[in-house]
């Protein structure tokens, strides 16, 4: 079977994220004021990432609401911004949505964005120090009439069922870094909205859904040098040398 050329219009979602591994953890319970002020700091100079806190006795989430317009109302997406959890903080910036949201906005300065929120963090929670940093990049990827679960088995069947998922998993090492790439096939849905207020759901194609999660494998204590120079390996990956290595792929 031919070889289907991956590009950028491909695109369906995208989604950035940073995640931290910590020590000693940081705790709700000893650290809930803390981070209640970083979230009342977050929000009010990251609007466009930060709208409402969730807490509990043992975790703390912050999410947003997004829009294809973010001065209007409409239809709307709420995603989780910033988790924390027992290993440390996952900071996600989501650069497009599936339509009618699409583009976020927030593409350009994603890295300077994570570096100053980790910051007003470790200003608001100090005394913990970061061991490990990856950048994690989710993309859905709509690929039509074309399925990927070659990709996954060059058997469709097995023993009378047939094959509707699975997943791939590539993992890399350099000297710094593990670069870990998983893949698995799967499906659009378009959703409408219709007048009365029911939701219709209809199948949208073929889907390929890519993780490239790029992390520092010396656990150690890692300075600001340290953390970019990670955060720039990562991003060396996107999007020219990560879609020339998808299209290798046959579906």
């Amino acid at each position: 079977m031919n070889k289907r050329t991956l590009s950028l219009s491909d695109v369906q979602q995208h989604v950035v994220g940073f995640g931290l591994d910590v020590h000693p953890p940081i705790e709700m319970r000893s650290e809930r004021t803390r981070l209640n002020l970083f979230f009342e700091d977050a929000r009010e100079k990251f609007p466009e990432l930060y709208e409402q806190l969730t807490s509990g006795e043992v975790n703390c989430r912050i999410s947003k609401p997004f829009r294809k317009n973010p001065q209007m109302h409409g239809p709307a997406v709420v995603l989780e911004t910033f988790v924390l959890t027992p290993r440390g903080p996952v900071f996600s910036f989501p650069i497009s949505l599936p339509e009618p949201i699409g583009d976020t906005g927030l593409s350009e300065n994603v890295c300077e964005s994570f570096n100053q929120i980790r910051k007003m963090l470790w200003s608001a929670v100090p005394g913990h120090t970061i061991l490990r940093v990856g950048l994690i990049r989710d993309v859905v990827f709509a690929t039509g009439d074309t399925q990927y679960q070659g990709l996954v088995s060059r058997q469709p069947e097995w023993c009378g069922a047939g094959l509707v998922g699975g997943q791939r998993l590539f993992h890399y090492r350099d000297p710094k870094c593990n670069i870990r790439l998983e893949c698995s096939p799967g499906r659009l849905h378009k959703t409408t909205q219709l007048p009365v207020g029911a939701k219709i759901d209809e199948p949208a194609g073929y889907a390929l859904k890519v993780r490239l999660d790029v992390n520092n494998h010396e656990i150690r204590a890692l300075q600001d040098a340290d953390i970019d120079e990670v955060i720039e390996r990562a991003l060396g990956f996107w999007p020219d040398e990560l879609l020339k290595y998808l299209s290798e792929f046959e579906p």
